[in-house]
């Protein structure tokens, strides 16, 4: 039954009706204070779900044993802002190495967080990241698993490319080989890493002109200090107005290129490859050596030598070398840059014929494996295993529970490494 602004509930106890009157008015307030507090206690709840939480493996997914690697992160938020602590470390590693970064995270931004990890084991697989708010509870987690484990005898090597089909590629004998395995993964201008300790693990990175306009200050910075740590930068030019863009890729080219022409550039190459195929058999053991010895063998590719390639007329500069030339204008030209080393192609393996070319990956082989097929560079897997090592012990917590009289000794050896050790030996 219901009167003019009152409510009355029946409610019966045995045989007795006794009515309960309520105000509407107050029922409004409860619905509005009931929601109110569905909606605080609902808004931490729904945190997680206001957060996305991305996470990027080593270079493309490989992870170099025994050397640094980049982790990158993409976090958003489009909930309420707070302090975010992400945590990174290997999957089920009790007592193992892990990193961690703080950070605010306003409403409606989106981060990208890079960390350099290091990780001497072979065997792990899975990393795992938490990132947590600043009263420790979590709000996200995200796990990967690698693509490719590239152990520390092994020859990393990036590629900054336009696409897919200019990105280098390796022949599979070489990539299963355990005497001369060689990996490669392609990169992208936002996700490469901003600092140079996390390029550690890549022994050369092939760079294109126009992904270096993508670059930034940070990225720039990260990329010479590594070259001239020891790093291989290997260059193409896609056009000529993108050095005007890059100055700092101007400075540390061996040549510039001054005009786009044409010529029959096949012969040289094949003939190139075929100088390296016969120079590794040499130095390979018995099976592997005979089937380089093959293929030096084998016919040239027709549809390159046959035809015209686009290649730049290059004005070296002094002190540069001329690795590979064809009528006395260069096609390939290395420049040391430090510790490192810098190299220039006429060429670009983008465009066709070169796109097309059956021996392409065998080329991009013998660049990033050596330049002069007879050298005898040792294979380094992105810097010395010794200063890995090192750096390793510096960096984990074991180093708390070492005596000062040991850490002292430590700290001496690792000078030592960084300093004549390896200038003269290493």
């Amino acid at each position: 039954m219901e009167t003019a602004g009152m409510l009355h509930a029946e409610v019966d106890i045995g045989e007795t009706s006794f009515p309960l009157p309520l105000s509407r008015r107050l029922l409004a307030g409860l619905r509005r204070a009931l929601g109110l507090a569905c909606v605080l206690l609902g808004w931490e709840c729904e945190l997680g779900a206001q957060v996305r939480f991305d996470m990027f493996l080593g270079y493309d997914g490989a992870v170099p044993q025994a050397a640094w690697f980049p982790v990158t992160f993409e976090i958003q938020n489009d909930g309420p802002p707070f302090v975010a602590t992400i945590d990174v470390g290997e999957s089920g590693m009790q007592g193992g190495i892990r990193r961690s970064t703080s950070f605010e995270l306003p409403t409606g931004t989106l981060k990208r967080v890079m960390l350099p990890l290091f990780s001497p084991e072979a065997y792990m697989r899975e990393w795992d990241a938490v990132v947590r708010d600043a009263s420790g509870k979590t709000v996200a987690t995200a796990r990967q698993t690698m693509r490719q484990r590239v152990f520390w005898n092994g020859r990393l090597v990036g590629s900054l490319a336009p696409s897919a089909a200019a990105a280098v590629a390796f022949p599979r004998m070489l990539q299963e080989s355990r005497w001369t395995s060689m990996s490669a993964a392609r990169l992208l201008p936002h996700l490469f890493p901003d600092n140079p300790l996390a390029l550690e693990g890549l022994s050369v990175l092939h760079l294109d002109s126009s992904q270096a306009l993508q670059l930034k200050a940070t990225q720039v910075e990260a990329l010479v200090r590594w070259v001239n740590s020891g790093g291989r930068l290997i260059v193409t030019v896609s056009q000529g107005a993108d050095l005007a863009g890059v100055p700092w890729l101007r400075a540390l080219l061996p040549g510039i290129p001054q005009s786009l022409g044409s010529a029959r550039a096949g012969v040289a190459l094949e003939q190139y490859l075929r100088e390296g195929w016969r120079s590794m058999s040499a130095r390979l053991p018995t099976a592997e050596g005979r089937a380089l010895g093959a293929l030096a063998a084998v016919e040239a590719d027709t549809a390159l030598t046959a035809a015209d390639v686009p290649t730049w007329r290059l004005e070296p500069r002094a002190g540069s070398q001329t690795i590979l030339k064809l009528d006395n204008q260069p096609l390939v030209l290395s420049i040391g840059r430090g510790w490192g080393k810098v190299m220039l192609l006429a060429f670009t393996p983008e465009r066709e014929p070169l796109l097309s070319w059956v021996h392409a990956p065998w080329m991009w082989a013998m660049l990033c494996g050596s330049a002069d097929p007879g050298s005898t560079e040792r294979h380094n897997s992105g810097g010395t295993f010794t200063d890995s090592l090192f750096g390793f012990h510096v960096d984990s917590r074991q180093i708390r529970k070492i005596p000062v009289g040991w850490l002292l000794l430590l700290l001496v050896a690792y000078l030592a490494v960084i300093g004549p050790i390896d200038r003269w030996w290493l």
